[in-house]
């Protein structure tokens, strides 16, 4: 395979550096307003790359970078959520410049990550993800909430280690491939459970970072819209990204570990649930929505096996453009000027709704097929009381969305010169984008969905 197959990561680490260095730089407003722009040409270069080139199959570095279908579906969808994500943002509400650079770092610790083959590589694209998610929401805060956001990270990232530093123990090897072969041959074990089970748990702390960076009453973190969605999203996909790998080279071990994850999955559904139906915000709701999702999530590795990957894969891709769009869709919404949305901004209410319904798992969007692919996972696995209790948190997630969306559609405006307008085009046109994203993976449900099983496939699980 040859380098030129590294431009994708090449690009969008020059944009980010770039843009870093301009904070250096006295521009001019009008100057400064081309620095989106720049930066969404810099994704959708390296998008375009990353379809054309990510075709290949093999490795460069000795083995220390892999791409295959699964980097290849993995690295698009974070492009894809980047691209819109900067395509939707209103640039006169980002206050704190450094966002964009930080959004552009978090998209390559995915790509990192997605490319990794040991355990060093899934640590450092994490650890490069989480970081940047955590700068871009509380770098515009005040108050102790930052430092909470920033506490929560740090255990993530201390548990994480702690595993993965358990398994090289136990297993004598880093590389992926090593592992997965020594865990064939592995007794299973308590300290392997262990392992395992710290290493899911750290990596799940980063899935759900983004109740902490919504604008609640019990939070006094106020982070810019591109700020939450980075953190909510497109770090949240590179701890998916991080999970789905480790938990295929652990695949032989299974039975050690996989009762103790199916807990986890359990427990962040359900809570998700419970606390999207008492949200006392939109953004809140997004936060605790998130939170069911990546519990699907976690549910599909449980299974470990080649369906349950397949349907983790599918929530990756829904949930780094749901979660990511979501809260740079809210904006400078509040309680009380979201009645009416739809006839003031009805591109801004559609696509924020699509993104609320599809992270609520709801037919027949993006995040339904993801959802429904690991409920039949769980079905064939004998682990019908996870479903249970994950088709529960999904009904009250169903209500919680529904009953945030209505007064879309169902109440007048409260302030008829808020929505009259329309808001910004930039916003409405990247609302829209977003909006049709989300259908579109419900559309084309079928080759997306053959992608993710190749992609299953590629990481060698049945």
């Amino acid at each position: 395979m040859r380098v030129v197959t590294l431009l994708p990561e090449v690009l969008v680490a020059a944009a980010a550096v770039g843009l870093l260095l301009s904070a250096r730089v006295r521009l001019r407003a009008r100057q400064r307003g081309w620095l989106p722009v720049a930066a969404l040409g810099a994704v959708a270069a390296a998008l375009v790359l990353e379809l054309i080139l990510g075709a290949a199959i093999g490795t460069l570095f000795n083995g220390g970078f892999s791409q295959d279908r699964f980097a290849l579906f993995a690295k698009a969808a974070i492009l894809l959520a980047l691209g819109v994500a900067i395509a939707a943002t209103d640039w006169e509400l980002e206050s704190y410049r450094p966002v964009l650079p930080m959004a552009l770092l978090a998209g390559l610790g995915g790509m990192v990550a997605a490319s990794a083959t040991n355990l060093l590589g899934l640590w450092s694209g994490l650890e490069l993800a989480a970081l940047a998610g955590v700068v871009a929401a509380a770098g515009a805060g005040r108050g102790g909430a930052g430092v909470r956001l920033l506490v929560a990270s740090g255990m993530g990232s201390g548990l994480l280690a702690v595993g993965f530093g358990l398994i090289y123990a136990i297993s004598g090897v880093s590389g992926l491939d090593g592992i997965r072969q020594e865990m064939a041959v592995e007794p299973v074990s308590l300290p392997l459970a262990l392992a395992a089970l710290l290493a899911v748990a750290g990596a799940s702390i980063r899935l759900v970072l983004a109740p902490l960076a919504q604008r609640s009453p019990d939070t006094a973190l106020e982070s810019s819209p591109l700020g939450a969605g980075v953190l909510g999203g497109l770090t949240a996909a590179a701890a998916a990204i991080v999970l789905v790998k480790f938990a295929a080279a652990l695949a032989a071990a299974a039975p050690a570990w996989s009762p103790y994850v199916a807990v986890i999955s359990a427990a962040l559904i359900v809570v998700g649930g419970l606390r999207a139906l008492s949200a006392a915000s939109a953004r809140e709701l997004v936060g605790w929505l998130v939170m069911g999702q990546a519990g699907w999530l976690v549910a599909g590795l449980a299974i470990h096996q080649r369906l349950g990957t397949t349907g983790a894969l599918l929530l990756l891709a829904s949930l780094a453009v749901a979660a990511t769009c979501a809260p740079i869709l809210l904006a400078d919404l509040e309680a009380e000027t979201v009645a009416g949305l739809g006839r003031g901004e009805p591109a801004r209410a559609a696509g924020l709704a699509l993104a609320l319904l599809s992270l609520a798992g709801v037919p027949p969007l993006a995040g339904f097929f993801g959802v429904f692919a690991v409920a039949a996972g769980l079905l064939g696995s004998g682990l019908g009381w996870l479903l249970g209790l994950g088709l529960l948190g999904s009904v009250l997630a169903l209500i919680a969305a529904t009953r945030a969306i209505s007064p879309f559609y169902l109440e007048g405006p409260l302030d008829e010169q808020r929505h009259v307008a329309g808001g910004p085009w930039a916003l409405s046109a990247g609302a829209a984008a977003a909006g049709v994203l989300l259908l579109a993976l419900a559309v084309f449900a079928d080759p997306v969905s053959a992608l993710a099983y190749q992609g299953a496939e590629a990481l060698g699980l049945r």
